[in-house]
């Protein structure tokens, strides 16, 4: 290469150079910048809807109906519905309270029992929950002419619970697989369970339950006599809930308990067209006696329905053990003595998934909490001790007690 095109080379780069900048420290710089948004959902609740003649308040927080005169002394009622709406994008809670009956003197009035339960939870943004209600009365003297009577309703709407442990089906089948006191010789039945998210005031503790009673006759008397249940009747049952601190796998001190009286339903009368001696069920067992199902066209000896307790906010930890427990004639903790109290035939219902949905069962899903007073019944075969609430390993999976538990 001559001279002449080294120095046209280096003329070259030496303009370029000078385009980038000049000097030792020269550097690019240049910035970028990021953004989250967060939006805060909307909560509130407003009266929609009442029964015809029903005033609603311009702001939508109230209503008043003014019913018909009573004109007759005969025992009557006077039904009243209105509709809440949760007008806001979060879930929320409806739990209705009734007054007692305002006036000179409240008999023979009383309130109609509010439908459905008094408390409906979540009730999805957007959504429409109806409760009845009204007035009942038995027969007017003349102490209650000119008189007036009034019951108001309270309706609080609060952020909805939040689920922290569910070993219950999605959709309540017609029965499950159930134990009961009086059948397995037990006091006390439950589990160990680890909770889910963050939130630990108790709420809730819905049962599944499964009544095999019936009004007259019984489940396993299929002919003499036959199980006869009038539609919608029921039997009172005061049943417990407890929650206890959980000592390694021990049953530790007791951290809430509520008893609450149910009225649980009678299992539907046997079906002597469709539930046969041949059988009808997926088993093709003997079906003869049980009440039948045309949905899924199967016959069943139980019938499944929920009870929910409810709390007060007792602080729960990561994990606690809970007990189920209801006397029957010769179980329970205080049995009742006697002979074919309904509660005999009423069990508490198992879910057949093998985990839970929400939640996880400790030590593991093969595992119970039992307290029989039959050796035997235990899995480990009573070597734990018989007569307390303790840990029964082995044997249980898909067959843990159908519990819901709810916190906020």
């Amino acid at each position: 290469m001559n001279l002449r095109k080294i120095a046209g080379l280096l003329a070259g780069l030496g303009l370029t150079a000078g385009l980038i900048g000049t000097g030792v420290g020269a550097q690019f710089t240049d910035g970028v910048t990021a953004q989250q948004n967060i939006n805060v959902g909307t909560f509130g609740c407003v009266i929609t809807g009442a029964t015809n003649g029903a005033e609603i308040a311009g702001d939508h927080k109230s209503v008043v109906y003014n019913a018909p005169q009573i004109n007759q002394s005969a025992a009557g009622n006077s039904p009243f519905s209105f509709t809440v709406h949760n007008n806001g994008t979060i879930a929320a809670k409806f739990t209705v309270t009734a007054s007692s009956v305002l006036g000179s003197s409240a008999a023979p009035f009383s309130a109609i029992p509010i439908t459905p339960a008094a408390v409906v939870n979540p009730v999805a943004g957007g959504g429409d929950q109806v409760f009845g209600a009204g007035l009942q009365w038995t027969e007017l003297t003349n102490a209650q002419l000119t008189q007036s009577y009034t019951i108001n309703y309270s309706v609080s709407c609060s952020e909805a619970d939040a689920v922290i442990f569910d070993n219950t089906p999605a959709v309540l089948p017609p029965n499950l697989p159930s134990m009961g006191p009086e059948a397995y010789s037990y006091n006390e039945i439950g589990g160990q369970v680890q909770f889910a998210g963050t939130a630990r005031r108790l709420s809730s503790a819905t049962v599944t339950m499964s009544s095999w009673a019936c009004q007259s006759g019984a489940w396993n008397t299929p002919a003499n006599p036959a199980c006869v249940s009038a539609p919608g009747a029921t039997f009172p049952v005061a049943i417990t809930f407890k929650v206890y601190n959980a000592v390694g796998n021990a049953v530790g001190s007791v951290l809430a308990t509520k008893t609450q009286t149910f009225n649980i339903p009678y299992r539907p009368s046997a079906d002597a067209v469709n539930c046969l001696a041949a059988g009808t069920d997926s088993n093709g067992g003997n079906d003869l006696g049980k009440w039948y199902n045309a949905g899924d066209n199967t016959c069943y000896n139980g019938l499944a329905n929920t009870i929910t307790f409810t709390f007060a906010g007792e602080t729960m930890p990561a994990n606690a053990i809970f007990g189920i427990s209801f006397n029957t004639d010769n179980h329970g903790y205080s049995p009742i003595g006697g002979v074919g109290s309904p509660t005999d035939s009423l069990n508490v219902a198992l879910n057949t998934a093998l985990l839970p949905s929400v939640g996880s069962f400790v030590p593991d899903a093969d595992s119970a909490y039992v307290n029989y007073t039959y050796a035997p019944f235990y899995t480990d075969l009573g070597a734990g001790g018989v007569g307390t609430f303790r840990l029964d390993q082995g044997g249980w999976a898909g067959q843990e007690p159908s519990v819901q538990i709810t916190a906020n």
